[in-house]
């Protein structure tokens, strides 16, 4: 797992554009490195970035704010691995859970997430953007890092 920094924007705007009808943008990105946010990737070995995340501390929780596998590397186990990166750093810093949102259309997402051990704790209405100005709900999602083996 990498530290991911401005010199890598390019690279991951590129992905999150394939990824998102609405992806971040560049302020996003910076505004997230910028107030310490934690940024991490998963890279091959010839430094292509394959996935990544932003996520803040907030107290003793982690809030994932971006995860995103490049869709070249869908459905190798880049999102599990990325996934027990976190919740190790999160184990390793006295954190007690993660939280995210997902969208209710994403499945294969929402099917990874539960597999980790995430569970729906609520639902955000109209949450994301979604196509010709409509809104698309959220799954609000929570992990207690105390069931979770420790590293």
């Amino acid at each position: 797992m990498d530290n991911l920094y401005e010199s890598d924007l390019d690279e991951i705007l590129g992905i999150e554009q394939r990824c998102y009808s609405h992806p971040w943008s560049r302020g996003h990105f910076l505004d997230s490195l910028q107030s310490g946010h934690l940024a991490q990737g998963l890279r091959s070995p010839n430094h292509t970035l394959m996935a990544y995340t932003i996520a803040m501390t907030v107290i003793d929780e982690l809030q994932i704010l971006n995860f995103t596998v490049a869709p070249d590397f869908h459905r190798q186990g880049l999102g599990y691995t990325l996934l027990e990166h976190l919740a190790q750093a999160c184990q390793a810093r006295g954190l007690t859970s993660m939280w995210l949102e997902v969208r209710v259309s994403n499945l294969a997402a929402r099917s990874l997430y539960q597999k980790f051990g995430f569970t729906q704790v609520g639902t955000r209405t109209r949450y994301y953007p979604s196509h010709h100005g409509q809104r698309e709900d959220a799954a609000l999602m929570r992990l207690e890092l105390n069931s979770l083996p420790t590293h």
